[in-house]
């Protein structure tokens, strides 16, 4: 029940205006706050706005870059504790790789092999144990 529930609670905060934020910061890898206004047809008044709280919340940080011979401009970016917020689909990719290489090794695992590291166990384990 509650993996469902944070499941849509991390839906909700993609459709929110600060979930779509993120999610344009990581693929932009950067941004400004007007880049982002022109983005999502917001000002970029309502736009700092949002990153400021993202800032706090931990999963933003700016840093000032010159783009010209104007005035720094302030770009954002995501921490790693942003990364926490997309889906991680490791296990996935690991089974995928895991099934490729098992498929391309002409080599079968020994039939014998749970005995051996049953046998293995076993005698390692104290005498009062194995009884």
């Amino acid at each position: 029940m509650l993996k469902s529930h944070l499941t849509m609670h991390e839906a909700r905060f993609f459709q929110s205006t600060r979930g779509k934020i993120v999610t344009e910061l990581r693929r932009r890898h950067s941004a400004s706050a007007v880049d982002l206004s022109a983005e999502f047809g917001l000002s970029p008044n309502a736009v700092r706005q949002q990153l400021l709280a993202l800032e706090r919340d931990g999963y933003v940080v700016e840093r000032s870059v010159r783009r010209g011979p104007t005035k720094p401009t302030l770009e954002y970016s995501l921490t790693p504790g942003a990364e926490a917020l997309f889906p991680q689909q490791y296990d996935r990719m690991l089974n995928a790789v895991l099934r490729e290489v098992k498929a391309s090794w002409p080599i079968q695992p020994a039939p014998n092999l749970r005995k051996i590291s049953w046998r293995a166990r076993s005698t390692t384990q104290p005498r009062s144990s194995r009884n």
